[in-house]
């Protein structure tokens, strides 16, 4: 007799953007989980701006190149094939995590500076290629108004970073999420403080006290002081890192528990 999936007849609520939601969504069905689509960011792609296009007009002064999410990897990309230029053949290039490494691949960059156990700009921090950076620029691809960590642990060292801001996230319009009815999920997974805000300001106010009641699974145990700002009264489940395996992980151990 087969072992039962570890999520069995668990509604999981996914609020990932629609093309980050797949790799996720079949994870949790593949351990029986019942998966709920509802996106609650939306990723603008609005990297072609005359500013970032005189930037990378010019990438041979620049010592590393650094990409700090997937979608900075499909917009920084669409920027460069706008300005008809390519990454130097020599010049490093970082990623944040291992899935971001995995879209730069996709792209034909296979040598990757990529944190060996974690995700995110500390980890990145304490790779070697990046630890000996003292001098010279840094090409950043992000999204607008992201983590400041590393650019300022690099200019304090005396390196020079330059932004590539080529997308933007925004808040879906049109959108009333409802509950407190028969459908709820039983655990919603939210990676980041901005997809948490989003959820709250997306659900109907007669809605807000249901909401308050269903466990959410935070991509960082960063994002719990905003949790509890916001009102949720179950305990938060906290993963490792937002990476899909791990908010995996971290919802398994939670309904082992229940």
């Amino acid at each position: 007799m087969s072992p039962r999936p570890p999520l069995e007849n668990l509604r999981v609520m996914v609020t990932r953007p629609v093309h980050l939601a797949e790799h996720l969504s079949a994870l949790l069905e593949q351990a029986g989980a019942d998966v709920i689509r509802r996106p609650c960011m939306e990723i603008v792609d609005c990297g072609k701006t005359p500013e970032n296009l005189a930037l990378v007009r010019d990438l041979r002064r620049y010592r590393l190149f650094v990409f700090v999410s997937r979608n900075a990897v499909d917009a920084g990309f669409n920027l460069l094939r706008a300005a008809g230029v390519s990454l130097p053949a020599d010049a490093p290039v970082a990623a944040v995590g291992v899935k971001t490494g995995e879209r730069l691949a996709l792209e034909g960059i296979t040598s990757v500076v990529n944190p060996a156990r974690a995700a995110g700009s500390e980890a990145l921090l304490e790779t070697a290629a990046v630890r000996k950076l003292n001098s010279g620029s840094v090409l950043v691809f992000r999204g607008r108004g992201g983590n400041e960590l590393l650019a300022d642990t690099l200019r304090a060292r005396g390196v020079v970073v330059d932004y590539a801001e080529v997308y933007r996230r925004r808040k879906p319009s049109g959108v009333r999420l409802l509950f407190g009815t028969p459908d709820d999920p039983d655990v919603i997974l939210s990676a980041s403080a901005e997809s948490l805000q989003n959820l709250c300001d997306l659900t109907a106010p007669a809605s807000r006290d249901a909401l308050a009641a269903v466990t959410v699974a935070l991509g960082s145990a960063a994002m719990a002081g905003l949790h509890e700002r916001l009102g949720f009264r179950a305990p938060p489940v906290i993963a490792r890192t937002p990476v899909d395996e791990d908010m995996l992980d971290a919802v398994v151990r939670w309904w082992r528990k229940h």
